[in-house]
């Protein structure tokens, strides 16, 4: 693999996809149910980031069907900006720009332009080094718009406990050989599943285990390449990535998956009284991870949290249409 991917699976495009939790109105729906202000509440124009934008399908969708705001989609893959560009050209879309930049020379490249009230970061946290989530919180810290909002995604804990020896074994036999990533990967679930086969008690009834060999086999080798094989790649608990985010001036607003943030749909009683407990937020953000079976946490920040008056949240949700 090339010096200039930094472990980073980069020899075959990752997938294509939309993620509707990154849109800005799903994003200000998840302030107004938590109290919070949203950036765009007024329905002003708005300048949005994304921060490993793959091929950049999402943020196209988003730039059309917000054509008066400006949006920077940046990745470090090559194919996956001239992709993005390239849609954004075909489909006449002026608003949104790509980068082909990795995020240590993104603080620079874009030094003294306006902040941003959105930054997204799809499947990013958890598949980059140390050193580029710390280029991450540098980026945030200098380029998001006081009472702008941040969307991270990552693998979280205690959920990925299991997984943990699964991405291992994966990770450690796609390098026996030298192949293609997505021809390394499959070599490697076969080796996963004859290791289980051959009586593994880490891969017995194992959910990672058995996702894993279903994508194998429905050929979605792709995402198992880009999800397992990076050199990078940690799970984590919301407490540590809250704390790491602080250093950005940034407070936890809830989830971007919407019915997350009522408890009593989620907890029992017994199960909410325990969290209520706990008077950090963090960590009594991380005890509800042990009784909820998420594996993958989608969560929402703000920098500056202008908490709103009943009335005010009142308005604002009666503003808001939804469409099924």
């Amino acid at each position: 693999m090339n010096d200039w991917t930094g472990g980073y699976v980069a020899d075959i495009e990752y997938t294509s996809a939309f993620y509707s939790e990154q849109t800005p109105a799903l994003l200000d729906l998840a302030c107004v149910i938590n109290g919070i202000e949203p950036p765009a509440a007024a329905g002003r124009s708005f300048r949005y980031c994304e921060l490993g934008a793959g091929q950049g399908f999402g943020a196209n969708v988003m730039a059309v069907l917000n054509p008066g705001s400006d949006f920077l989609a940046v990745d470090f893959n090559p194919a996956h900006a001239m992709r993005g560009r390239a849609l954004a050209e075909k489909a006449g879309i002026g608003n949104i720009r790509f980068l082909e930049s990795d995020f240590a020379e993104l603080l620079d490249t874009c030094a003294g332009e306006a902040p941003y009230d959105y930054i997204t970061l799809h499947g990013v946290w958890s598949w980059v080094s140390p050193e580029m989530r710390a280029a991450i919180v540098a980026f945030l810290r200098r380029h998001l718009a006081p009472g702008g909002l941040v969307y991270v995604s990552y693998n979280a804990l205690p959920g990925w406990s299991e997984g943990m020896a699964v991405k291992r074994l994966l990770h450690d036999a796609a390098g026996l050989v030298r192949e293609r990533s997505d021809h390394a990967v499959r070599r490697a679930a076969g080796m996963l599943e004859r290791a289980r086969e051959a009586g593994s008690p880490f891969l017995r009834d194992n959910k990672i285990a058995n996702t894993v060999l279903d994508l194998a086999r429905t050929g979605n080798v792709s995402y198992l390449a880009h999800e397992y094989l990076n050199a990078s790649w940690e799970p984590f608990y919301h407490a540590d990535v809250a704390g790491t985010l602080a250093e950005a001036k940034l407070s936890y607003v809830g989830s971007a998956r919407l019915v997350e943030n009522y408890p009593t749909l989620h907890l029992t009683e017994e199960q909410r009284a325990l969290c209520d407990e706990i008077a950090v937020p963090s960590v009594r953000e991380t005890m509800k991870d042990f009784f909820f079976d998420r594996r993958f946490r989608k969560d929402v920040y703000v920098r500056g949290a202008r908490r709103l008056t009943p009335a005010r949240q009142d308005t604002l949700l009666r503003a808001i249409e939804i469409a099924s």
